[in-house]
């Protein structure tokens, strides 16, 4: 017999944790957790659970923010290690069929299609036609991206570590020499972090630090963090334009993260971007780009990732 109860959905990221009940095609009881404070996965949403006055589940799904293979799963910033069977005794899953996991980065690009006009902000709109494909890059305590393709039967997303590849041969040489003794970064997620915001701040001759203060040092227009940040943005707009050689992305590329707000909130920053991203004979003119404001967004694309169960 189907069980009717609530399903789980939890995105599970380097340092936050999102979760909430999915029930009657909505959100039910969301709420956010810091990972410091927690001992462990499981803690963590057994604790969420008995707050929500431990319900009985029909299924859960997991984003989890690195890669998700048949064994053991384990996130990229963060030394928590999840096993399946464990998780489905601790939620009282019917059974392994309960359970979906999948990528972080591939739940947000499950949740592209439906996306309220809240929950995204329009950068520029696209003037070529659409082949039902989009991309969600997202730049946060990692960097991933995820790719998602309408179909008669529903969003199909593909599972990437686009953060672990190598910068294109094009950003890396704009990236010039090392700073000191600092090499340049060498893939996505050393260029895209506070170490790589650093290094464009010691390199333009200024100080290393946090991204917030380095960001908060350029929206202020001191001279080395404002060349930093501006490099930074433009370096974005130039790995859009290989997005869209790699993927095809016609339906649009979404940018989504606390790294990504911060540097297309500052209108500055948010120019550089669109200007590299529309350089002459480059693919990126005709590709619409938007920003999401929601960082629980991933939840809706996880329930669409439910195992079929009644919800």
């Amino acid at each position: 017999m189907t069980r009717q109860g609530p399903a789980l959905l939890a995105d599970v990221g380097g340092t936050n944790t999102r979760v909430a009940l999915w029930q009657g095609g909505r959100l039910i009881q969301p709420q956010r957790f810091a990972n410091d404070a927690a001992a462990g996965l499981l803690p963590l949403l057994a604790s969420y659970l008995h707050e929500a006055g431990a319900p009985p589940l029909s299924a859960a799904a997991l984003a989890i923010a690195g890669p998700v293979g048949p064994g053991p799963l384990r996130l990229t910033n963060r030394d928590w290690v999840i096993d399946r069977a464990a998780l489905i005794a601790a939620l009282g899953l019917p059974g392994a069929s309960a359970l979906r996991c999948l990528n972080d980065l591939e739940a947000l690009a499950l949740a592209l299609p439906g996306l309220a006009p809240a929950q995204r902000q329009p950068l520029r709109d696209g003037s070529g036609p659409g082949n039902g494909q989009a991309l969600v890059l997202n730049l946060g305590t990692g960097v991933n991206a995820g790719l998602v393709r309408r179909t008669q039967a529903g969003p199909v997303a593909w599972a990437l570590e686009f953060g672990h590849a190598a910068l294109p041969a094009p950003v890396q040489a704009a990236l010039g020499p090392g700073a000191g003794e600092a090499a340049p970064p060498a893939t996505m997620e050393a260029l895209f972090s506070a170490a790589g915001l650093g290094f464009l701040c010691r390199q333009a001759g200024g100080e290393m630090g946090p991204p917030e203060a380095i960001l908060a040092r350029a929206a202020a227009a001191e001279g080395p963090a404002r060349q930093a940040a501006l490099r930074m943005a433009r370096l974005l707009g130039q790995v859009l334009q290989q997005l869209v050689w790699f993927y095809l992305p016609l339906d649009g590329i979404v940018l989504a993260g606390s790294l990504a707000r911060a540097l297309i909130g500052w209108p500055e920053g948010r120019a550089a971007c669109l200007d590299a991203f529309d350089a002459p004979a480059e693919p990126g003119a005709g590709v619409a780009l938007a920003l999401i404001l929601d960082d629980a967004a991933a939840l809706t694309g996880l329930a669409a990732a439910l195992p079929g169960v009644s919800r």
